[in-house]
């Protein structure tokens, strides 16, 4: 069925679709009107057609595989938005722009753009619902005739704009791309077109194993908390450009990876810890080129013992438990010497005079343990000029006498800071 009068103008809305009008509540639900300049329609031809057609739900189809990289098949938030409007009477026809069909030269027609629209048609037309004397059993459409490749286009640009898909979803697109043998360079390019600044770390997740570890972590902290999330997407972006540039990492090298970053807490700013990309990025070269022979990454990576602390980080790791277990000793005898105190009646100034020394030694034992843990970036540096001082790593005649004598520096650095 055919709109008694097709519209000369259409005027583009921000998701990639078009508006039949740009007055007021142009573009409603799809984020607002892009521009006034609107786009004359000329004859039909190929491509898009030149009008909107009234389509029978019942004679479209849809192919999430084809035209939809949402985890989900459609928005539910754009669906109840306009469920809502129709069941307050705030909908408006003139509002409702067109969804995008493809005419499979194949046959059948398919939802290119506008899944949404066409699952909250199909629910209202399911429940008999109508404006006016108009329902929702047919759907305002335009036509697409090109080929699957350009369909696939479209639909991707116009799903870029539209209700944002998350990052993963993003990411599955083009993992697929890449699969099908797309140019690595076009697709680059691509995606700093259509992602903007978060181009790379899209990009990242799409070399990631859709079943290892990280990309779980990455679904389950979608709605998480920002810090978590945040280093959760910093972990998935480090393994990511990892495995884009060392091809011979495997799913199980990166299930490794999250591991020790992850749940050895491998990710920090602490001693033996990494906290940037790009010291990640040294520290998995030193551990790949222990881990190659002839030229063959080993199936394990064994992280954990690939990660060697110099004798200065060891003996700061000690005097810092020792510090922290000093505090906590203290501080569980203050407690049990008030609580004591108060059973037997003591006034709250005979407590505060009777426990001051333990006060006094619970302070100083934390300004103890504070001022060693500021040190702790100061340790790592002192432990790499130890490592380019004395070779480390290397092979020569002074061997067994250099991690004593490193030992033997490092000790004496700690003490007399």
């Amino acid at each position: 069925m055919i709109l008694r009068k097709k519209p000369r103008v259409i005027y583009p809305c921000k998701d990639g679709t078009y508006s039949t009008h740009k007055r007021r509540g142009a573009c409603n639900w799809h984020q607002g009107l892009k521009s006034k300049d609107g786009v004359k329609l000329g004859p039909a031809g190929k491509g898009r057609s030149s009008g909107i057609d009234l389509i029978p739900l019942k004679d479209i189809r849809v192919a999430h595989e084809w035209f939809q990289n949402r985890a989900a098949p459609y928005s539910l938030r754009s669906v109840q938005n306009i469920m809502e409007a129709v069941k307050s009477g705030s909908f408006r026809w003139a509002n409702m722009d067109a969804i995008t069909v493809w005419k499979n030269p194949a046959g059948g027609l398919f939802v290119l753009s506008g899944h949404s629209r066409f699952e909250a048609f199909t629910q209202l037309c399911a429940e008999g619902e109508k404006i006016g004397s108009r329902g929702f059993c047919s759907i305002p459409a335009k036509l697409f005739s090109g080929s699957l490749a350009a369909a696939k286009k479209i639909a991707l640009e116009s799903n870029t704009l539209s209700t944002k898909e998350t990052d993963l979803e993003r990411a599955t697109f083009y993992r697929r791309q890449r699969e099908s043998g797309a140019d690595a360079g076009a697709m680059q390019a691509n995606a700093k077109r259509l992602e903007g600044r978060n181009a790379n770390t899209i990009l990242a997740f799409s070399f990631l194993s859709p079943t290892g570890k990280t990309w779980r972590a990455l679904e389950a902290m979608s709605n998480g908390q920002a810090d978590s999330k945040t280093i959760i997407n910093n972990v998935g972006r480090w393994i990511g450009n990892a495995r884009r540039k060392v091809p011979a990492l495997t799913n199980s090298h990166e299930d490794e990876l999250y591991e020790w970053l992850v749940t050895r807490s491998g990710y920090g700013s602490g001693s033996g810890q990494v906290n940037s990309e790009t010291k990640f990025a040294q520290r998995l070269a030193s551990i790949i080129n222990r881990r190659t022979t002839f030229g063959q990454l080993e199936e394990r990576l064994n992280i954990q013992s690939a990660v060697q602390l110099s004798p200065v980080e060891r003996q700061y790791n000690a005097q810092l438990e020792e510090a922290k277990k000093t505090v906590f000793d203290i501080d569980k005898e203050l407690k049990a010497k008030v609580s004591r105190l108060a059973a037997q009646g003591a006034t709250p100034k005979q407590v505060a005079d009777i426990t001051a020394p333990l006060e006094r030694a619970l302070r100083n034992a934390r300004l103890a343990y504070q001022g060693l843990r500021a040190k702790s970036s100061e340790v790592q540096a002192h432990a790499r000029n130890e490592q380019t001082l004395f070779g480390v790593g290397t092979t020569n005649n002074n061997s067994i006498l250099i991690p004593g004598v490193m030992l033997f520096a490092g000790l004496y650095w700690i003490k007399n800071r």
